[in-house]
């Protein structure tokens, strides 16, 4: 999407699969994404996922970013039926460069 890239070294390229678990059909994320321009506030943008891996309702869920003394390692992100994804960054001056998906799931 624009604004981002899935470039980050260390955790590796943004990917998703669905799965079965505990008879529910869910996605789980890994990877990380590198925003291009530093998020401090929502920020939202379509994804790639295909119509089979977006929710049927809004789904939110906590995950890593970067961090520093002065800035906790956690974002939020949602991901709503029509494929947007919305990441909450932190108030300025604190911004977040990257988040990871490693961890992340949510229920189709």
């Amino acid at each position: 999407a624009a604004g981002f890239t899935s470039t980050h070294t260390v955790f590796g390229p943004a990917q998703y699969r669905i799965v079965t678990a505990h008879g529910t059909p869910r996605v789980e994320l890994r990877g990380s994404v590198d925003a291009t321009a530093s998020v401090t506030t929502q920020t939202n943008f379509s994804t790639a996922l295909p119509t089979a891996a977006r929710p049927s309702v809004v789904r939110t869920w906590v995950g890593r970013r970067n961090y520093s003394m002065d800035t906790k390692g956690i974002a939020v992100m949602e991901i709503q039926p029509n494929g947007v994804m919305s990441v909450f960054g932190s108030a300025s001056p604190n911004h977040t460069d990257w988040f990871a998906l490693d961890g992340c799931y949510y229920d189709l």
